[in-house]
């Protein structure tokens, strides 16, 4: 941001009538933003007008004055309403001597005398007891106070070996070395961290990627003051407004960069239900740093839905097959077979389909079912934290079972085989 100096518009310097602030020089510096302005506390004294306070903010409705273009930081638009015996709410409300709203009766221009004689008038001269009154800035008296304001101020500067110029020239140049700095640093300021993630699969069951995990490490930034945040201050002499500024700005600055100097990292173990890990992040995180290494250690690793890929049971007259959770069926004889109920057996655990009431012309074959469609407990198959070790060395037993019939013996057959599969195989 483009920041402006402009020097104090003093009667000293050519910038002032004998009695008048200069108001083009005035009016111009209204037309500019002024980036960093002092305010002044106009206050009246037994020896005349001088500026008891000095902010970097004012308060509404109180004497105070920007002190680089004496510009009044109150109102002072003309309030007009009705005096005498007027009620109450048709009264004047802003006449402050303070702020040199002086408040008078105001017949204006020849119209508006005309009209008041004329309700007078008409109205049997009660609008008589109620005179057109206005409360209007009195610039004039206060050019005057805030010149008086000025100068005195400019003396007691002068005395202490400096001039407002060149106090006004630290500030703005204090302010300007402030609003560079805090720019600069949050400008620099990213969480832009690559991560690196470094698996140690302990389980040895470990088939996912590693990438997977950067969604577990969540790197923000400090939340950052505005610069507004480092507040506003106010002394009884500019001077020392200087001097406390500068120790503020310091120390915000300080504070500042030591929150920009570090990011916020934390690590959770969320989306991984089937694994046991750790995930380690380090308490602190330099915001230098662009990349980072992040290790996670697996321990153990569960699977749900344990089911042999291939299984089968045949005989002279059917062979009966589980394909991938599909289980089907070939008629190997020269007459009609029918299928009554399947049983699958898992895990000590059987799952029945009764009533199948399935039937295979000669020497045909065809699709059965999904073996999941039978009522299979699903805590037989799942097995959790597991290790490479431990599926080494558990066998789980599979099994299926049908009960069939041929035409015209209607003799019911039983057909059944089980077998032990190495865990590891099947998972």
């Amino acid at each position: 941001m483009k920041r402006i100096f402009f020097p104090f518009l003093l009667a000293a310097s050519g910038c002032a009538t004998n009695n008048t602030i200069d108001q083009a020089a005035v009016n111009n510096l209204d037309a500019i933003k002024i980036v960093n302005p002092v305010y002044a506390k106009l206050k009246k004294t037994d020896s005349g007008y001088v500026f008891s306070e000095f902010s970097e903010t004012y308060i509404s409705g109180k004497p105070w004055v920007r002190l680089l273009d004496k510009k009044p930081m109150w109102n002072t638009k003309q309030e007009d309403c009705l005096g005498g015996l007027a009620k109450d709410s048709l009264q004047c409300k802003s006449e402050d001597a303070e702020l040199f709203r002086i408040k008078s009766i105001d017949l204006g221009d020849g119209a508006k005398a005309t009209g008041y004689v004329a309700m007078s008038a008409l109205s049997m001269g009660l609008w008589a007891t109620m005179p057109p009154t206005a409360v209007k800035f009195d610039r004039d008296e206060y050019e005057r106070a805030a010149l008086q304001a000025t100068l005195d101020l400019e003396e007691k500067t002068n005395a202490s070996g400096t001039s407002l110029d060149s106090l006004y020239s630290n500030y703005e140049n204090l302010m300007m070395d402030f609003y560079n700095k805090y720019e600069s640093l949050v400008s620099n300021y990213t969480s832009d961290v690559s991560t690196l993630i470094e698996i140690n699969d302990r389980s040895g069951l470990f088939r996912g990627v590693a990438s997977g995990f950067n969604r577990n490490v969540i790197i923000s930034k400090n939340q950052i003051p505005l610069a507004e945040g480092r507040g506003s201050l106010s002394s009884p002499e500019l001077i020392l407004l200087l001097s406390d500024s500068k120790s503020r700005n310091l120390k915000f600055i300080e504070e500042l960069t030591n929150l920009t100097s570090n990011l916020k990292i934390r690590c959770n173990t969320n989306g991984f239900e089937y694994l046991e890990f750790d995930i380690k992040c380090p308490a602190e995180l330099s915001s230098r740093i662009k990349n980072l290494k992040i290790p996670v250690t697996i321990h153990s690793v569960s699977f749900d839905n344990v089911m042999p890929k291939f299984i089968s049971v045949v005989d002279d007259n059917v062979t009966v097959e589980l394909v991938n959770g599909l289980v089907k069926a070939k008629n190997k004889s020269s007459k009609f077979l029918t299928i009554d109920s399947l049983s699958f057996y898992h895990n000590g655990k059987i799952a029945t389909l009764a009533e199948l009431n399935r039937e295979f012309s000669p020497e045909s074959e065809s699709e059965i079912t999904y073996i999941k469609s039978a009522p299979i407990s699903k805590e037989a198959i799942s097995f959790k934290k597991l290790t490479a070790a431990i599926a080494g060395s558990k066998n789980v037993n599979y099994g299926i079972a049908i009960k069939y019939r041929i035409a015209d013996t209607n003799k019911e057959k039983t057909l059944y085989k089980s077998e032990d599969f190495k865990l590891r195989d099947l998972i």
